[in-house]
């Protein structure tokens, strides 16, 4: 039996420990796949158990915890522990962007662990903010260009967009703002950590409590099973909405994290690039497009909405021109 009882909880991973976390998850993952597969249903309950809900509770708690962003509308702090180590930790597999933070709204049932859209959640947001101005926290992962093969081949890595946008009908409101703030990742194959990939964190505020469900009607983000993250009404244009007084940025670390909207020259994330749509990170090509399909039919190669964003794909990664890390 694997020991986690090494890994001591609220004490922040080491790089080498949390690599010997990551190694450990991997064989937890491989015993259940042998249980479910030998139909000793048992004992693969209780490893899925460990997965979904006792492992979480303490990966997250060695994970350092970052500011993400500063309310416009109060100056409130919004926070969140975030695994900036590397894309191969739990948290980048159990879940995709919703609005919900990082880690997204915690589990009801073991089964979730293979299926990130599919059960029930908690309505619970896995993000901290000190106002009531907060509405959702999501984010996406820009792959610099490079081929994620460093990511533990069992788990598949939900990135977004590569390239940062707002939901343009929620920015559209009376009183919405934005606040878009991102972190280096780096990667398990590294020696020592060094930033690789670019996490980005986008936070919407509006005091009026129902402006985040009114962008996305006749979507439900609480939906579990249809709801998909609509890329397409995301506008890409960000300095159009720092104009416009809606967008705002963290400002240098040195300065205690001010929230800045000038100059609009300033803007660190003006020349960000990258793929546009629900993409997931692969070991050989960079980046696979993922149609709107739950996360039962994803692990279906012959369902018939693979075909239809087949083309898209190919071109966007054409374009993208993924490369291999060389060191």
């Amino acid at each position: 039996m694997i020991d986690f009882d090494k890994f001591n909880p609220n004490v922040l991973f080491t790089f080498e420990e949390y690599k010997a976390f990551i190694e450990d998850v991997k064989l937890l993952k491989f015993k259940h796949s042998l249980a479910t597969s030998g139909r000793k249903f048992g004992e693969a309950e209780r490893l899925n158990k460990l997965l979904i809900i006792d492992l979480p509770s303490l990966y997250r708690s060695k994970l350092p915890t970052y500011l993400l962003a500063r309310c416009p509308i109060c100056g409130g702090r919004v926070t969140e522990p975030i695994d900036t180590f590397s894309l191969s930790g739990i948290g980048w597999w159990i879940s995709e962007s919703r609005g919900f933070g990082w880690l997204g709204r915690a589990r009801k049932h073991v089964t979730d662990v293979f299926r990130p859209l599919g059960g029930e959640r908690f309505p619970e947001p896995s993000y901290k903010a000190e106002c009531a101005h907060v509405r959702a926290v999501c984010y996406g992962v820009n792959l610099n260009g490079m081929i994620p093969d460093d990511i533990k081949p069992a788990s598949r890595v939900i990135i977004g967009s590569e390239k940062p946008g707002v939901l343009a009908p929620f920015m559209e409101q009376a009183g919405s703002f934005a606040v878009i703030h991102t972190l280096p990742v780096g990667r398990l194959d590294d020696i020592k950590w060094q930033p690789r990939y670019t996490a980005y964190f986008i936070t919407y505020c509006n005091a009026n409590e129902h402006a985040y469900l009114k962008s996305l009607t006749p979507r439900d983000p609480y939906d579990r099973l249809e709801f998909f993250w609509p890329y397409e009404l995301m506008d890409y244009d960000l300095e159009t909405w720092i104009r416009a007084g809606k967008l705002f940025w963290l400002g240098p670390e040195a300065e205690e994290y001010p929230l800045q909207n000038k100059p609009v020259s300033g803007f660190p994330y003006a020349n960000m690039d990258g793929l546009v749509g629900r993409w997931a990170a692969h070991r050989a090509k960079g980046a696979y497009l993922l149609p709107d399909i739950d996360a039962v039919q994803l692990d279906n190669p012959g369902h018939l909405s693979w075909n239809r964003v087949k083309a898209q794909e190919e071109k966007a990664l054409r374009d993208r021109a993924f490369k291999r890390l060389v060191r």
